[in-house]
């Protein structure tokens, strides 16, 4: 009897054991906790002057009021013209458009997302403190509660969209052309370095980085105008790579929307969908874009990226695309076979990158073609250093080359990084009913 009631008493508490486990795997695959799909408006570029009309934008400016589309907005850089301004007009600028369109957003408490970079900060493009400050203290102001961005002009979103955390990068420290000491731009572009690993570090098993860039992280677009500076280019990828599959990202600010993947191997490629411009422009429509993610329920990981791109006025309807597995290297290589086999495709990625119809030779120009589907691929990772600008060695005095020879920090250890891999829900199931066997057993 006494031997009876023990075996009850461990197979209760084996039982309670496998209800607990299951109840958590449960609780993680339930509805309630799998990752819902995301959506958020992507305005960029909308290059605002009081004196140009602004019939377009505020069709577009409605649309996201209203709150219908998205609940989110993510301003992608240069709203407002200002990379011809010194900097006590472009403040003056941007205060009325924030005046007449920013507050609003505000006490409708729509959340805003910057993404601010070389258009933001007048016609020096420089990224001295004297210049950043004057902008962001705008922005500030503006958004209260809900500015998020250091001195840098860097920031973490403080709220997690589905299983995206948002990172904010200040593109004008990456610019090819910053007018900034190099010397003193060199230590921004390290702190920001700093603060990206960081966050990407502390990224959770389910998470993934939405990396918010108003310069799209490349050297060259199609067209052969300079993005970013190309050590800074590299500097980037390496810390991408770093973390694999783990960050997508979103940019504007070039002549055309388009598509490219940034390799990091044979597995693993990172997204960068570049938006287009709300300016009406020769030849080009208005546009905007209306983005959704979805995601895998067992890893949070970005399973589809999709986007709406709305023109604005007539002529153009609007167009649906998408981005299956985007994080994959070899969803890209698909992409770039079906632009060279599938015409329809085709000729709606090249109405999408002249943000207009295209002409019958443009989508009979085989050379084109073939050059939009190359442009599907960059390689941050493969291209060599360009030397130390002599500007540095120069800009020193003597004092400070003294006293550099005189102080010489350790290089810093690398902290060894922690696995972010946890037991799967099929580990832990395995593992409960195993116990349970043990236990039958032993007795």
């Amino acid at each position: 009897m006494l031997r009876l009631r023990r075996f009850f008493m461990i197979f209760t508490l084996a039982l309670a054991l496998v209800w607990a486990l299951g109840g958590w795997v449960f609780s993680q695959e339930g509805s309630d906790h799998e990752p819902q799909p995301v959506s958020f408006i992507y305005w960029s570029h909308l290059r605002w002057s009081p004196a140009t009309s602004q019939a377009l934008w505020e069709e577009a400016y409605k649309e996201g009021k209203e709150g219908e589309l998205a609940p989110v907005i993510i301003l992608g850089g240069g709203m407002v013209e200002g990379s011809s301004l010194e900097l006590p007009r472009l403040e003056e600028r941007l205060t009325q458009f924030i005046d007449k369109y920013i507050d609003p957003l505000v006490i409708e408490e729509i959340p805003l997302l910057l993404a601010l970079g070389p258009e933001d900060f007048g016609s020096e493009r420089s990224s001295a403190p004297k210049v950043m400050e004057p902008i962001l203290s705008n922005w500030r102001e503006a958004l209260g509660e809900g500015y998020y961005l250091d001195d840098l002009g860097n920031g973490t979103y403080p709220h997690k969209l589905g299983s995206l955390k948002v990172l904010s990068l200040n593109s004008l420290l990456m610019a090819h052309d910053n007018t900034y000491s190099p010397r003193a731009l060199k230590e921004q572009r390290q702190r920001t370095w700093e603060w990206l690993e960081g966050e990407l570090k502390g990224l959770g098993p389910q998470e993934t980085a939405l990396l918010l860039s108003s310069l799209p992280p490349l050297e060259w677009t199609l067209e052969g105008e300079k993005l970013w500076d190309r050590g800074a280019w590299k500097d980037l990828a390496q810390i991408l790579a770093r973390y694999p599959g783990k960050v997508s990202i979103l940019a504007g600010g070039t002549e055309g929307a388009s598509k490219h993947a940034l390799y990091l191997d044979e597995g693993r490629s990172v997204p960068l969908l570049v938006a287009g411009s709300l300016a009406t422009r020769e030849g080009r429509q208005a546009n905007y874009r209306l983005y959704q993610v979805e995601f895998y329920p067992e890893d949070g990981e970005p399973s589809t990226i999709s986007w709406e791109v709305r023109y604005l006025g007539p002529g153009l309807e609007k167009y649906l695309d998408y981005c299956d597995n985007p994080l994959y290297t070899s969803s890209w290589e698909d992409l770039s076979e079906r632009l060279q086999s599938d015409d329809k495709l085709y000729e709606a990625y090249l109405r999408d990158y002249e943000e207009g119809q295209p002409s019958a030779t443009q989508l009979h120009d085989r050379e084109l073609r073939q050059r939009l589907s190359d442009d599907l691929w960059a390689y941050p990772l493969e291209v060599e250093e360009e030397a130390e600008p002599q500007v540095e060695a120069e800009s020193q005095t003597d004092d400070e080359t003294q006293e550099e020879s005189e102080v010489s920090e350790p290089p810093l250890e690398e902290e060894p990084s922690l696995p972010q891999e946890f037991p799967s829900v099929e580990d832990l199931r395995d593992t409960a009913e195993q116990l349970l066997e043990l236990i039958l057993r032993r007795l």
